[in-house]
């Protein structure tokens, strides 16, 4: 990069500029010859200025140099100028182009923050709308749990009921809908869930009470519809709902609007995909508390 004076007083004046080429109105950038052309060679081809005199030898038409203009007014009017008093002829004065450039990288750079903002909403969205860990049990059977000394667990077969309950149908039996495990922090509820998976064999989908609520309205009754919407395509299987005392709460308490109206629509909607219509479709929801005596009834 260099300055007009030194443009002028290096390039210009040596007869060293082939033409100047203005990219987006703020940037000039010069070509020069590789050999002077100056006003002695172009009226009696004496005077022969070699490229010596001048720093750095350069190809014919090639460009080497840039410098800011500022505006394009200006810069035409102290070209002129320039030209005028080094005594030009105004048919050899040096041509200037004008060209729009898009500079991809500033583009990129543009609308950087814009798709950054944009994808961020979308993995916040897709958040929102999940929430819940599908898996296929995490393999812990009721032998790890239940392995104290000699003594015998007797345990109903869970593994056919789960995978096969129209056989037990068929006989008059009535597969329960899910269970509730109620207990003191730290009695092993989650694990009792995660062995029943384990041992059950289908796919198993978990969830905390507390992910169902957040500060938009119909995020939790969705999440709902979406879980079981899940379970239902992989039934039979299991779902696991820890803490949820978070959204199981008595309706009609406390008497206050907003989070409270949430909650209670997600328990709405969680208490119709249970036992409301089209619900026999294989699929067992375990729940997990430490506080049954603030819960629903219908629980």
């Amino acid at each position: 990069m260099i300055s007009f004076q030194e443009f002028k007083n290096k390039l210009l004046e040596p007869g060293l500029v082939d033409r100047i080429v203005v990219s987006n109105k703020s940037v000039a950038m010069v070509y020069v010859w590789s050999s002077p052309q100056s006003k002695s060679q172009s009226q009696n081809n004496d005077a022969m200025v070699t490229t010596n005199d001048v720093p750095g030898r350069h190809t014919p038409g090639r460009y080497k140099y840039y410098f800011n203009i500022g505006s394009v007014d200006s810069f035409e009017e102290k070209l002129e100028e320039a030209q005028e008093a080094l005594q030009i002829d105004p048919h050899d004065y040096v041509p200037v182009t004008y060209v729009a450039e898009v500079n991809w990288f500033q583009e990129v750079m543009r609308f950087a923050p814009t798709a950054f903002l944009v994808g961020l909403i979308y993995l916040m969205g897709k958040r929102m709308q999940s929430g819940f860990n599908i898996g296929d049990g995490p393999g812990k059977g009721s032998r790890g749990i239940f392995n104290i000394g000699k003594a015998q667990v007797t345990k109903l077969d869970k593994n056919s009921k789960n995978k096969n309950p129209k056989k037990y149908e068929e006989l008059g039996a009535k597969i329960p809908k899910g269970a509730l495990l109620v207990g003191p922090p730290g009695t092993g509820k989650t694990l009792l869930a995660k062995a029943t998976a384990g041992e059950s064999g289908v796919p198993f989908l978990s969830i905390s009470g507390s992910d169902f609520m957040e500060m938009f309205v119909g995020v939790g009754p969705s999440r709902v519809r979406n879980l079981f919407q899940e379970a239902r395509q992989c039934a039979p299987s299991i779902i696991f709902i820890d803490e949820i005392d978070a959204i199981g709460r008595a309706r009609g308490r406390g008497g206050f609007s907003g989070s409270n109206d949430e909650r209670e629509s997600t328990l709405n909607q969680l208490l119709v995909e249970m036992d409301g219509f089209g619900t026999t479709a294989g699929v067992v929801v375990l729940a997990g508390t430490n506080r049954p005596d603030i819960l629903d009834k219908p629980y």
